[in-house]
């Protein structure tokens, strides 16, 4: 973890010069005459110093992004714990932007989850929904493996795309590739390759072979009279499990509802992929629509 006197990379500030006289000041007050043989040592600490200043850097390192230690007369140099974490937050960054995890859940986390239940039977099971989700992210690795996959549903409002998300980011963090589309999405996708052989095969290969998929909304696609649509998930779906790659779905309905407008052989593959997780309560954003009111009455 930072040390406290890092700035965080939301934060991340353009790398500035520090002065050498700065730099001097650090290594005189810092180091002893004893640890600095010769001048040619001091010089190269104030080199140091001044040429890797960034205020992103925390004070252990003199925001310099690297921990010196002298041995013997010897400089020994190594990357300070603050530049490993932001080399690490902006390689995951990277990643998250690839995944079209929606940018407004980027920054949340799971803790900020809020059970919405309207009465004890209903937050008891919540508990037991949310910490089967807390299970799969911390054994995300295992799953990865067994190509389990999660059934999240639930009436409007109740967080299940905010916990499809948490998986997804928690799954980038582990350094799988992800990938968040709606059903009506995806089946728009392949669809409109069917004009460009390229672009469908290009797009198939992502939806089919990323480590993660999470669709969200799988409940909301319309159904044409040719079947085309079921086919396609029907297809994509087969082809992840004979791979043992994971699916997240979320939907207002249960599996067994969402099969039913489907086929049966869908409902038999969540079976076997899926564990169905149930969440309940009242609509979260009815809470956010009142903070909304009372923010613009405040302004």
């Amino acid at each position: 973890m930072m040390n406290s006197g890092a700035n965080t990379l939301n934060n991340k500030s353009d790398k500035m010069n520090r002065s050498l006289e700065e730099a001097k000041q650090i290594v005189e007050k810092n180091f002893s005459i004893l640890e600095l043989p010769s001048h040619s040592v001091a010089h190269l600490l104030t080199t140091l110093y001044a040429e890797n200043y960034s205020p992103d850097y925390c004070d252990k390192c003199f925001h310099s992004g690297i921990i010196v230690t002298i041995e013997n007369g010897e400089v020994i140099t190594e990357e300070c714990s603050c530049k490993k974490y932001l080399k690490e937050q902006k390689k995951y960054k990277e990643a998250l932007s690839k995944t079209n995890i929606p940018q407004k859940y980027h920054d949340f986390t799971i803790d900020m989850w809020v059970n919405i239940g309207r009465n004890e039977k209903e937050i008891l099971s919540n508990k037991r929904s949310i910490q089967i989700i807390k299970n799969y992210i911390e054994r995300i690795d295992t799953f990865r493996k067994r190509g389990y996959g999660l059934f999240i549903c639930g009436p409007n409002g109740v967080g299940k795309t905010f916990l499809a998300c948490e998986i997804g980011k928690a799954a980038v963090r582990a350094g799988y590739s992800v990938k968040f589309y709606t059903l009506a999405k995806i089946i728009s996708l392949v669809l409109e390759g069917w004009y460009d052989e390229e672009t469908r095969r290009e797009t198939v290969r992502h939806i089919e072979t990323c480590d993660f998929l999470i669709i969200d909304d799988c409940d909301k696609v319309y159904k044409s009279k040719s079947g085309i649509e079921v086919a396609i998930f029907d297809s994509m779906f087969r082809e992840r499990l004979q791979w043992n790659r994971p699916v997240i779905f979320t939907s207002n309905v249960n599996s067994e509802q969402f099969s039913e407008s489907f086929n049966h052989s869908i409902y038999s593959m969540f079976l076997e992929t899926s564990a169905e997780v149930v969440l309940v309560g009242e609509d979260y954003r009815k809470k956010i629509s009142e903070q909304i009111k009372k923010d613009i009455l405040n302004d």
